[in-house]
C-alpha cells in the first residue's frame, strides 16, 4: 500500500511523494531518513523550524513531521505557519514529551493528522504515512470531481431546453461522476473517524478514567438514540458526541478536570462551566465534527432553562444534547465521578428521576430505561478478567491492546467462541498474560 500511493499526491501522477522531517536532533532525523529507506519517498530533513519553512518555500510537500519540542520555534508554531501558507500538506507531530496544551494547540490550530510519541514503531509511522497520502489523493480527488459536477450541472442546465442524445450521454456521465463522488467522500468519513481516535486518546493521556467514562458514555448514548429511531447519520453524530463530550476538560487544570462535580465552587465551577463551550469550539475546525460540536456544547443545558453555557430549556435543546446529558449524569452517578461515591443501579435510577423535566427529559430517561431492560450487558461498570475466564456474549469494555499500543480487538465488540480462541492462542504465545476488561452484567432486578 505505501508504494502504491506514492504516486497520488500532490505532486501529480508519476512523481514521488516527498517527506519533510523536522527535528533540533540530528540522530532522530537520521533515523527517520531510515524508516522511509525503502520507501519510494523523497525524504528531506531540517533541524529548526526556520529551515523546515525554507525548504516547504523551495519544493513540493506532501507530508510533514515535526518534533513538538525544538528551540527558537517549537512544533506547534512552525505546523500552524506551515498550515497557513501550505494547507494542503498533510502534518504529524512527533514528540516524547506529554505536552497536552501544546498538542491541543497543534490539532486546533495547524490541522494535524496524526499525533505520534518517541519512541516510534517503524511500521506504525509508515503506514500514518501512507494513509495520509492516501488521504490527500481522496480530498484532491473530491476537489476534482465536485468541479466536474458543478460544470456539468451548467451544461445541462444549458442543454435543458432540447432533450436529444448529448444530455443522455452527459447525464449519464453526471450519474457516475456524482457516484464515484458519494463513495470518496464515504471514504472521507472514514478519515474523520481517526481524527476523533486521536482526541479519545488525548483524554485517556491526561486520565485514563476519562478515556474510559467517553467510551461508556457513546455506548449508552447510542442505545439510547436508537431506541428513540435515530438512524444513519444522526445516530453517527450521537455517538461520536459522546465519545468527546468531555474534551474541552483537556484545558482544565487537573486539580479542577479529576475532581468530584459536587466539591468544585467559585471560580474553578465558572471555569468547569466554561469546558462544553471549549470543547465545540475545539472541533469548529474541523467540518466533519462541526455538527456533533453542537451537541457538546449543549450536553449541560438543563430541560428547565437552568443549565449552561445558553441557558437553553425544553426543545430548544438539541435531542441529541439531551440524549448525551443522560448518558454522561448515568455513568457519573454509577462510577463516583459526580459525588465522589458510586452509586449502585439503583440508587442512580433515583438520582435520574428525581431530575424529570427538570434536568433531562422525561423521554429520554423512559428511552434509557428501556435500553436497560432489554440489554442487561449494558453496563457502565466493567470487571477485569483473564482471557481462561471469557465467555461467548460478552462485551469488551475497553481496547484489547498489545504492550505496544497496537488494538487487537475494539471496544464494544462482543466475544464469540472463535474470537475467544484467537485471545487466549495470541496470550499463550506471548511473554505476558492478558488482563481483559469486560461491561459487567447488570440484571433487570437491580434496575427496578
Amino acid at each position: 500500500m505505501e508504494a502504491g500511493l506514492a504516486e497520488k499526491t500532490s505532486a501529480g501522477a508519476g512523481s514521488p511523494a516527498t517527506v519533510l522531517c523536522v527535528d533540533d536532533e540530528p540522530n532522530v532525523l537520521s533515523a527517520l531518513k531510515r524508516t522511509f529507506r525503502r520507501c519510494p519517498y523523497r525524504v528531506h530533513t531540517a533541524t529548526s523550524g526556520d529551515e523546515g519553512l525554507k525548504i516547504l518555500e523551495r519544493e513540493s510537500v506532501d507530508v510533514i513531521i515535526s518534533d513538538m519540542r525544538m528551540p527558537a520555534m517549537n512544533g506547534s508554531t512552525f505546523l500552524t505557519n506551515a498550515a497557513l501558507r501550505w494547507p494542503s500538506t498533510m502534518r504529524f507531530v512527533l514528540t516524547g514529551y506529554a505536552e497536552f496544551e501544546a498538542a491541543i494547540t497543534a490539532i486546533n490550530n495547524a490541522g494535524i493528522y496524526r499525533y505520534l510519541s518517541k519512541p516510534w514503531n517503524n511500521h506504525e509511522l509508515r503506514t500514518a504515512v501512507s494513509q495520509a497520502l492516501h488521504q490527500q489523493h481522496l480530498e484532491a480527488e473530491r476537489v476534482r470531481l465536485e468541479a466536474l459536477t458543478q460544470a456539468q450541472n451548467e451544461e445541462l442546465a444549458a442543454l435543458n431546453q432540447t432533450l436529444n442524445q448529448t444530455v443522455r450521454h452527459r447525464t449519464e456521465k453526471l450519474r457516475q461522476a456524482v457516484g464515484l463522488l458519494e463513495r470518496t467522500n464515504t471514504r472521507l468519513k472514514d478519515s474523520y473517524r481517526e481524527t476523533v481516535e486521536v482526541f479519545v486518546q488525548l483524554l485517556k493521556l491526561r486520565d485514563d478514567d476519562a478515556g474510559t467514562h467517553a467510551q461508556r458514555v457513546a455506548y449508552h448514548a447510542r442505545a439510547i438514540a436508537s431506541q428513540m429511531g435515530f438512524v444513519g447519520d444522526a445516530l453517527e453524530q450521537v455517538y461520536l458526541a459522546g465519545l468527546l463530550h468531555d474534551i474541552g476538560e483537556l484545558a482544565l487544570p487537573d486539580a479542577i478536570a479529576r475532581a468530584p462535580i459536587e466539591s468544585l465552587s467559585g471560580q474553578e465551577l465558572e471555569d468547569f462551566h466554561q469546558h462544553a463551550a471549549w470543547g465545540a469550539a475545539a472541533l469548529m475546525s474541523v467540518p466533519a465534527l462541526s455538527r456533533t460540536g453542537r451537541l457538546i456544547r449543549s450536553h449541560h443545558e438543563r430541560f428547565d432553562g437552568t443549565g449552561y453555557p445558553d441557558g437553553l430549556a425544553g426543545t430548544q435543546i438539541p435531542l441529541g444534547s439531551q440524549i448525551i446529558a443522560v448518558a454522561s449524569s448515568w455513568d457519573e452517578y454509577r462510577s463516583g465521578r459526580h459525588s465522589g461515591h458510586p452509586l449502585i443501579p439503583r440508587a442512580a435510577l433515583v438520582e435520574l428521576h428525581g431530575e424529570r423535566d427538570r434536568r433531562f427529559s422525561s423521554k429520554v430517561i423512559d428511552a434509557f430505561i428501556a435500553v436497560l431492560a432489554r440489554d442487561d450487558a449494558l453496563s457502565p461498570h466493567t470487571q477485569r478478567i483473564n482471557p481462561s475466564a471469557l465467555m461467548p456474549g460478552m462485551v469488551l469494555s475497553e481496547d484489547l491492546v498489545t504492550e505496544r499500543g497496537i488494538a487487537l480487538v475494539p471496544a464494544g465488540q462482543a466475544l464469540s467462541d472463535e474470537l475467544i480462541t484467537k485471545i487466549r492462542t495470541f496470550e499463550a504465545l506471548g511473554a505476558n498474560a492478558l488482563t481483559i476488561s469486560v461491561h459487567a452484567k447488570l440484571s433487570t432486578e437491580r434496575m427496578d
